[in-house]
């Protein structure tokens, strides 16, 4: 059995077909880099597996677990799924501790997190104090700090220069790697000499 399984998925928007009977699969630790033009429903796909949006029809299991069929469906914060989105969605209001430790504050050491990518003198911080790329690896690491079985990265680095992209890009799969934690990205923006394996699709 595959860690994850997508299963004849379907999915219409305005009566037009985004997926139709859509599957795939994804071994536990893989990488999987979702690719293609804009409007071919990459970041669609991503919403579905977080719960934020529901396909018409099919089946998607975590670990064995269903997460939606014809008469299941888990909701977002039960799915053990995280999502680094493309704007960040920091939190204006909260410091950047406030803001990793959103999740469980008990049990998250926000500070230890912070260290994992060079920000821990910046606890106290907001995000509109700190730069794009900063903002990014604060997004990161409260995303893992959740303890996710799949993160989903939605174009993360593509507001970023070429040079800072890739280093962000190489940081964040090295701590995926790191926890054992699998991951689909979806990019326009497809770095073909990345030195970490990740399987490819196209839609």
């Amino acid at each position: 059995m595959s860690f994850l399984e997508i299963l004849d998925m379907s999915f219409s928007y305005n009566k037009k077909n985004i997926f139709s009977n859509f599957s795939l699969s994804l071994e536990k630790g893989d990488h999987l880099v979702v690719t293609g033009a804009s409007g071919r429903g990459k970041s669609t796909l991503l919403r579905i597996l977080a719960g934020l949006e529901n396909p018409d029809q099919g089946q998607i299991k975590l670990s064995g677990r269903t997460l939606f069929d014809d008469s299941n469906v888990v909701a977002p914060h039960e799915r053990e799924i995280g999502m680094v989105f493309q704007d960040y969605a920091l939190f204006p209001h909260m410091t950047i501790k406030e803001n990793v430790e959103y999740a469980n504050p008990r049990l998250i050491q926000a500070q230890e997190w912070l260290r994992k990518v060079k920000l821990e003198n910046r606890l106290n911080s907001y995000p509109r104090e700190l730069s794009g790329g900063e903002q990014q690896r604060v997004a990161l690491v409260r995303t893992l700090a959740a303890k996710p079985r799949l993160v989903l990265l939605d174009e993360p680095f593509s507001s970023l220069d070429p040079e800072l992209r890739e280093e962000l890009e190489l940081l964040t799969y090295e701590l995926l790697n790191e926890f054992n934690i699998s991951s689909i990205q979806v990019t326009h923006q497809l770095n073909k000499e990345f030195s970490i394996p990740r399987k490819i699709v196209a839609l």
